[in-house]
Order: structure tokens, then sequence, then C-alpha cells
């Protein structure tokens, strides 16, 4: 018989796969507006897509976001989306350990790099790192082959899950104290991270930030499915992706995530200052045999966008001129003040 926790991984994967799950909020990356280049002087065939990520060689700016492992039936949907991620030569994210932590037998739903050439991404949350030391952690990494690990940050989730820990001291000093042992990418799960989470671990090994804004998944709305008796009210909750991004852009190494679904939205996440940009929903609807390849696509977007501004290869994206439209200004100028007056 499952256990509590796999029954609950289980609801996690097939809840984010319904109608209802998803924000109302959106991303905001439809008030970016990059510079259409009439003119691109450029050959289409020649363009580089490729990116350095923790250095590595990926194919395309694009990573597999974490999503599931603790259940029977991950290890299938990992199996597949890690020969995505070995096809396309891009990163794959597993969903957090903490179930293999607890039940071991349960290892094998993440263990699926072995005989793969793939930079596999391992993930914890912040709030359960206080139950394990680094060691525990690292052997467990080990384990499967993970070449670093996501924290991830879900404030917002536990305060709505009905098995949610809502006692957060110490969670910033065990993510200082895990990045000075291994290689960690801190995220959000869909409510986005703020200037000032960035600015309170600057001083730490953190590699990377991914802001995972607002916009896509919703996962206050996926724990209401789940616990239908909390207080509602924190459905949209959360900064969408687009502003994360702006707040966060030069203060540390960005990756982004949240409500991107086609490769336009993906090229402005570059744009706005993300070394790649992931996507978890897609990818799962792959992995399920629910939709077509949509990676190619994806793909054919991203690089037309790169044709359609003259960006020959990742770093020209970043000197594309581009507009920023209401409300989206209007939010950023707000932020911006109260940044610089920091």
């Amino acid at each position: 018989m499952d256990s509590e926790i796999e029954r609950r991984k289980r609801d996690h994967v097939m809840n984010s796969l319904r109608q209802d799950s998803q924000y109302d909020l959106t991303s905001w990356l439809e008030f970016v507006i990059p510079i259409h280049n009439a003119l691109p002087e450029i050959d289409y065939d020649k363009i580089d897509t490729s990116v350095v990520f923790f250095g590595k060689n990926f194919s395309y700016p694009i990573y597999i976001s974490g999503m599931t492992g603790g259940f029977n039936d991950a290890y299938k949907i990992n199996s597949e989306l890690a020969n995505i991620a070995e096809k396309y030569n891009i990163p794959l994210g597993l969903g957090s350990i903490r179930a293999m932590l607890k039940n071991p037998t349960l290892k094998y739903t993440y263990d699926v790099k072995r005989g793969k050439d793939i930079f596999m991404i391992a993930n914890i949350g912040g709030v359960q790192l206080k139950e394990y030391s680094n060691r525990t952690i690292l052997d467990a990494m080990d384990s499967i082959e993970a070449d670093a690990i996501a924290i991830h940050l879900n404030p917002a989730q536990e305060l709505i899950q009905k098995e949610g820990d809502l006692n957060w001291n110490g969670v910033m000093d065990r993510i200082v104290e895990l990045a000075d042992d291994t290689r960690v990418i801190v995220k959000e799960v869909g409510a986005g991270l703020s200037y000032y989470v960035i600015d309170r671990l600057k001083d730490s090994k953190v590699a990377y930030y991914d802001v995972a804004g607002a916009g896509g998944t919703s996962w206050t709305k996926i724990e209401y499915l789940r616990n239908p008796d909390a207080p509602k009210g924190f459905e949209n909750w959360g900064i969408p992706t687009a502003l994360a991004l702006l707040m966060n852009r030069n203060k540390a190494r960005l990756l982004a995530s949240g409500g991107i679904r086609n490769g336009v939205d993906g090229f402005k996440t570059i744009l706005l200052g993300a070394e790649l940009f992931g996507m978890a929903k897609p990818f799962l609807e792959m992995a399920l045999g629910k939709s077509n390849n949509i990676l190619d696509l994806i793909i054919q977007q991203f690089k037309g966008a790169m044709f359609l501004t003259g960006s020959k290869d990742i770093n020209t994206i970043r000197k594309v001129d581009y507009v920023i439209l209401d409300p989206l200004k209007s939010a950023y100028e707000q932020i911006r003040s109260s940044i610089l007056k920091r």
C-alpha cells in the first residue's frame, strides 16, 4: 500500500495537469516587446543556440524543471524525461528527493541517469533542509549521480498544504551551509523570488537563482485541490515571472521559469537577464504521451526570435532593445524605487 508521501507526490503530478491548477495571473512576459529587426544580416542556419551552464556545454538554453519522484509511476516519467534531456542535450531537474530520504526503497524513482550522458539536478525543499545533514543529502545525490541540487522555497504552498511545515527559522543558514559543500540552485516553485531573498544570500556560494515566477502552474491551487478546507485567497499569490526577472537582473546569475509555454517567451526571459529558461508542464505532458513533441516547436520559436532580432548567439540576445509596456513598466518602476532605497 502506498505511503502518505507517495500518494501526495502522485496527487501533485495528476493535479498539475488540470486546467484549474493554473494561475489566472499571467507571467507578464506579454508586456515585454523585443524590437523587431527587419534587416537581421545573419544566416538562420548558422545561429548558435548553445549555452554554458555549470561549466558544461548545452545545445539550448532550456532545462526540464524538477517535477516528480517518490511514487511508482514517477520512475516511468523521469526515465522519459531523461531520454528527452539526453536527445536534446539539455539539463534535467528531478522532483524533491525527500521521499527517498524518508523511504530509501523509493530511490529507484529518481535513479534514471545511469548510462546516459545528462546533467541531472536533484531537488529538496528549503524547509526540509533542517531535517537532514549535508552528508545525508550529498550521499543521496551521489547515489543517483546528481550533478547539482535545487533548493526549492515554497512557503505559500506549505501554507495551504495540509501537511505543510510553517517553521522556517534557520532555513537560510542551512542553504548557506549546503552551498559550501555542493553546487546549489535556489528556486521558488511558482510564486517568484524577490530581490530581498537574493540580497540575503548574496554572500553565499549559491550558484544560480531560478526566479520561478507566477503565471504557470499554481502550487497553492494544487494544494487547494487536495485541501479544500484551507483558507482561500492565495490562489494567485506571487510575483509574475517578468517582474521577478527585472527586479533581480544584475544581482545574480538567473534562471527563469513560471508560465513559459513557448520559445518566444523563453527568448524574452533571456532578454531580461536569465541564462536558461525552464518548463515543467509541457515536458510532463510529453513524458505522459499527452502531447506531441512540443519541444521541437519551442526550439524553432526560440531560434526564430533570435533571427528576427539579429541575434547570432545567446550573448547577442542581451544586446537587443525592447519595450516594457504597462502594467509591467509601472510595477517595475515602483519596485525599482524600493530597491534603490535599500
